[in-house]
């Protein structure tokens, strides 16, 4: 005696093997895709100085010698960076105090270099040199000092000093 079996149970066991089946084929027509992706990143260099004034009373009496300092503060990716500082004159009346040697600045490097000890200050100098770069934040410090005696005219100079800092490799 043949057994009918049910459209319900035939249409059960049709879909079964359509998945199974299906599934094995499908699985064996695979291909691969190679795909490259390329990363461009950009030098970047951020730069800020902790403070837009500096105040450096002095008389030849009771403080020849007076200083005041700033933080140079760095984020950058490069690999090393340099700060260069540019001086204008600094006069009171018609005598200059950079051109006079009564101008000092001193810088303080990490892991690169500053100016190692006080220097004179020139038009155009170097503070900071080969600064390992690649850092999220970095703080060097300038300190500027002036130095005066009974030759210097008393009165009131001021000056601009524009720092730069520059990627280097």
């Amino acid at each position: 005696m043949q057994r009918k079996l049910s459209f319900p149970i035939k249409l059960a066991v049709t879909i079964g093997l359509t998945v199974i089946l299906g599934t094995h084929f499908v699985g064996a027509a695979s291909a691969e895709q190679e795909v490259k992706i390329n990363a461009e990143i950009g030098a970047k260099l951020a730069f800020d100085v902790s403070r837009s004034q500096l105040q450096i009373p002095v008389d030849p009496l009771e403080a020849p010698r007076n200083r005041d300092s700033l933080v140079f503060i760095v984020k950058t990716n490069a690999p090393f960076y340099n700060i260069t500082a540019s001086h204008s004159t600094f006069e009171i009346e018609d005598y200059d105090l950079v051109d006079n040697g009564n101008f000092w600045v001193t810088s303080d490097a990490i892991d690169g270099e500053g100016t190692n000890g006080w220097k004179e200050v020139k038009n155009e100098m170097e503070l900071i040199t080969g600064e390992t770069g690649r850092t999220n934040r970095e703080e060097t410090s300038a300190t500027y000092q002036l130095r005066v005696d009974y030759s210097v005219p008393f009165g009131e100079a001021e000056t601009t000093v524009l720092f730069t800092a520059a990627v280097s490799t």
